[in-house]
């Protein structure tokens, strides 16, 4: 709104796509690009939250969290390695040995009544660990996008922390804005 005159839309804002200051997930981001998704390469642990992990999410230092690292497709090319850590805890009631986590974590998170409203998200061009650059089959000169997240819920419980390694196949937009 600009006082005086009124409402103002600026088209070049309302027609960007892959805005990386809006959280999408990552299926939906990829069919937006005319790709079809796929996960593979699941791995579930079960592991003791380091200090730093633990007060990302306010837990107990080396209170049980659980791993989820997985890579994602796009027609078949890898694009996406991601490891997501959630506390154990807010799990409870779920049979974790017949849940799918190819899935979204998010959806996972919502079936046990937990609900994300707001990622604090860390970006830094990254060259990568040797794991993560496997997963993606990269070539020696290619470089990484992280986000390193900590997602929360409404009451500003942290819920989720994500790190995700992404691939050049990715072109993002920010949207900044003078204040």
């Amino acid at each position: 709104r600009v006082r005086g005159v009124g409402t103002v839309i600026n088209r070049s804002v309302v027609e960007l796509e892959h805005r990386l200051d809006q959280k999408f997930e990552y299926y939906a981001m990829i069919r937006s690009m005319g790709c079809t998704p796929s996960t593979d390469m699941v791995q579930v642990r079960q592991l003791a939250a380091s200090p730093v992990l633990a007060a990302d999410l306010k837990l107990e230092p080396s209170a049980p969290v659980l791993m989820i690292r997985k890579r994602v497709k796009a027609d078949g090319r890898p694009v996406i390695a991601s490891v997501d850590y959630v506390p154990l805890e807010l799990l409870r009631g779920l049979d974790l040995d017949t849940v799918d986590f190819s899935r979204p974590i998010f959806d996972i998170l919502e079936e046990c009544g937990i609900y994300t409203v707001s990622t604090v998200a860390h970006v830094k061009a990254v060259y990568g660990t040797p794991l993560p650059r496997q997963m993606l089959e990269l070539e020696p000169s290619q470089v990484l996008l992280l986000l390193d997240e900590v997602s929360s819920t409404r009451l500003c419980q942290p819920v989720l922390r994500s790190l995700s390694y992404y691939t050049d196949f990715f072109d993002f937009s920010i949207l900044r804005k003078k204040f």
